[in-house]
């Protein structure tokens, strides 16, 4: 966006030197650069990679990726800028076409990386701005455009076959590649050697008084980096003694034969676990299709011994509290061991991902699909993550009114493992006892069980008077439960402690990157606002001044309200619809889709009209927020239960009366604009664009700090603040 920005202010500053110039040139020399910019990004940014470690070379890296990245979104910027300006007649139309092809391309995106993967999506994209650039050519250059399409056809065909553009891994190790494939939110990677002997490092959680071997396999990363192992099976469970000897099997030595629910079982190992401890029946939850149906169901089927397949292994692609909140069945085991947003945590913005099986909320529904003496066995690394989960436990108990949620507990550490069970009903003696005994033979640790006294911060927690007063009190750790409507589970940093994430007191990547993006786009939006007002303050508000500086403001405004409400909805989305791609694909195609036609809605209303009808406009807007922020929730714990298809329909539906009205505002506002300063045009755009990226880093902000349901609250307030404020423009006399 900042790019779009740069562009439509480039063009404010320097627009009479474009005033001679024909659309047709515009046109051409637009697409050439930005198809050139496509094969820029091709050769440059695949190939840097880096953990950012806050060194001038992870700076400098960053800054690469950020200004080449800017390249098409500048050329686009400019272009957008110029039509508006130059054509502004057709505002509602232009703004139409750019809308529908952004829903659309969202849609398509999606497509396209699942089939093709993400580098040969982007070949394709520069494919088709070739195609632009061809039909927009004038005679004498046609040549130049059909050699640069020649060079993107090119460049698919030697990709296809030997990977040149392929993304290079975090890891500066070479590796025996053996499958790769990408879909719209993952890139899936085996390597190893399938032949070898050599165990995979599993050691996580292990006991130390495992004196065995481990079983070979290969490594499966996600996103060039976060590991799961496919441990190789032949039906010999005798060569998988190791795994009875890890933390995260704790619940399987209280149940017998359970029926086993698994979240996120990825390469298969704790699917594997279940089956040593005789487990009745298994259903693992695997939000991503290329792991199931790709690596283990096809490609690794032998290797893991048609685990996947086998007669009480049931595996189902979805997101699993989707999966379990629909589910009429009760389990006596809901396991999930380290199931987070990998890709985050390794590029360091652990703390900025959402997610939905972590919250207050998802605990109280786990523990719902429990059998009366069924086991809640979440693990997680010693620490913050733990603590806060030890809290998560307690909020979820106090929703469903368990009475004395302290003996309902037990958490044992292995190593720097964690594993927090929550029984539906108290734990009883023997089973205290059997913790025990199993602590004392694996050398694991007890950090609570019912009547500990130990003093520990599991305990401190557990036993707490006042578990709020202990949460705010808290000063080391950050402890505050996150909700559905704040799902940030791993976000340690208070907002009060900010300040010492940013002057590098303590290391966190992702906020210090959040709040950082923060302050550079804010200096760089006063760049962008102050450098085109200082060449153009002789001529910019030479005559109504009050007037124009309520168009920049209504556009900014305009700007920040719509991005604002798009991402905090997207987050209420996902919670409805369960999976993430659906909720992206469904919220920015619905969004984009139909305010692109209420843009094009506009063009039937008359200038005389225009400001009466978007005051109408935007007070439908502000009814809408609130009737949505409020009311979305009850409908959605109504609907949860109903197939997918008919989600997806009612969210398209409800997202379509917000994007109509939605989408009208700036083509208007772009028209009234036109009526009475057409130069003031491509500044209201970057304006506009500006105040969209300032708006979407705020929404994390705010959605972390204050919850989604007052972010949207925010937006509505913006919305009426540009209502405000467009109301004292005085229209011409016609009006």
């Amino acid at each position: 966006m900042f790019g779009l920005s740069f562009g439509s202010t480039c063009l404010f500053i320097f627009k009479r030197k474009f005033l001679d110039i024909s659309v047709e040139k515009i046109l051409y020399s637009t697409f050439l650069i930005f198809s050139i910019s496509f094969l820029l990004i091709l050769m440059v940014v695949p190939k840097i990679s880096f953990l950012f470690d806050f060194q001038p070379k992870a700076y400098l890296l960053m800054l690469i990726l950020f200004l080449v990245c800017q390249i098409p979104f500048f050329v686009m910027g400019f272009l957008m800028s110029y039509l508006f300006t130059y054509i502004t007649e057709e505002s509602g139309k232009i703004y139409f076409f750019d809308l529908v092809g952004a829903g659309a391309g969202a849609l398509f995106s999606v497509l396209l990386i699942n089939y093709f993967g993400a580098i040969s999506s982007l070949m394709f994209l520069g494919l088709i701005s070739s195609i632009a650039l061809v039909l927009n050519s004038l005679y004498k250059k046609r040549v130049i455009s059909i050699v640069i399409f020649a060079i993107f056809i090119i460049f698919m065909i030697v990709n296809s076959q030997l990977g040149v553009f392929n993304i290079s891994s975090l890891k500066n190790t070479k590796i025996n590649n053996l499958f790769t494939k990408w879909n719209s939110f993952s890139m899936i990677r085996v390597y190893g050697n399938e032949n070898s002997l050599e165990p995979v490092p599993t050691v996580w959680g292990m006991s130390s008084e495992f004196k065995g071997s481990y079983p070979p396999g290969l490594n499966m990363d996600i996103d060039a980096n976060a590991f799961s192992p496919i441990i190789k099976f032949d039906g010999d469970f005798k060569k998988l003694e190791s795994l009875k000897y890890n933390v995260i099997s704790l619940g399987y030595y209280l149940a017998s034969s359970p029926n086993v629910l698994i979240m996120g079982p990825g390469g298969g190992k704790d699917v594997l676990t279940a089956l040593a401890f005789d487990s009745k029946k298994i259903i693992g939850v695997e939000i991503n299709p290329i792991i199931v149906n790709e690596v283990m169901k096809k490609r690794f089927k032998e290797y893991s011994g048609n685990l996947y397949n086998l007669d009480n292994v049931e595996i189902v692609v979805d997101d699993a509290r989707s999966y379990i909140r629909n589910s009429k069945d009760q389990y006596d085991i809901i396991q999930a061991s380290l199931v987070d947003t990998w890709a985050a945590a390794n590029t360091g913005a652990y703390s900025l991902s959402e997610n939905n099986i972590y919250t207050v909320e998802a605990m109280s529904e786990f523990i719902k699909h429990l059998n009366a003496n069924g086991y809640l066995s979440i693990s997680r690394w010693y620490g913050n993550d733990s603590y806060k989960l030890t809290v998560l436990y307690l909020k979820a108990a106090e929703k469903l009114g368990i009475q004395n949620a302290n003996k309902h507990m037990a958490i044992v550490q292995g190593g720097d493992m964690v594993t927090l069970l929550f029984k539906k009903t108290e734990f009883n003696d023997s089973e205290i006892k059997k913790i025990s005994q199993l602590a004392d033979r694996m050398k694991f640790e007890i950090l609570y069980v019912s009547g500990s006294k130990d003093a520990n911060e599991y305990t401190k927690i557990i036993n707490s008077d006042n578990l709020d007063q202990f949460i705010d009190n808290s000063s080391d750790f950050y402890l505050k439960a996150s909700t559905d409507d704040s799902p940030f589970f791993f976000n340690k940093i208070p907002f009060r402690s900010v300040p010492n994430v940013l002057s590098g007191a303590t290391h966190d990547v992702g906020v210090f990157l959040l709040y950082g993006l923060l302050i550079i786009s804010s200096l760089l939006s006063l760049i962008l606002i102050v450098v085109p007002l200082y060449f153009n303050r002789k001529d910019l508000f030479k005559n109504e001044a009050q007037t124009k500086f309520n168009y920049l403001a209504f556009f900014s405004l305009l700007g920040m309200s719509f991005m604002l409400a798009e991402m905090s909805f997207l987050q209420k989305f996902m919670i409805f619809l369960g999976h993430p791609t659906y909720s992206i694909v469904v919220v920015i195609f619905s969004l984009l889709i139909f305010a692109g036609i209420g843009s094009f809605l506009t063009t039937k209303i008359t200038q005389d009209k225009l400001k009466s009808h978007l005051m109408i406009i935007l007070s439908i807007i502000i009814a809408i927020l609130l009737g949505y922020n409020f009311g979305l929730s009850h409908l959605f714990n109504e609907l949860l239960g109903i197939d997918i298809k008919l989600r997806i329909l009612i969210s398209v539906i409800l997202l379509s009366l917000m994007g109509i009205f939605m989408g009208m505002p700036f083509p208007i506002g772009i028209r009234l604009v036109g009526d009475k300063s057409k130069g003031l045009i491509p500044f209201c755009w970057s304006l506009n664009g500006i105040f969209s990226v300032l708006g979407s880093i705020l929404a994390v902000i705010l959605a972390m700090n204050i919850g989604l349901t007052k972010t949207i609250l925010f937006a509505a307030g913006l919305y009426f603040m540009a209502l405000i404020i467009f109301s004292s423009i005085k229209m011409r006399s016609a009006e």
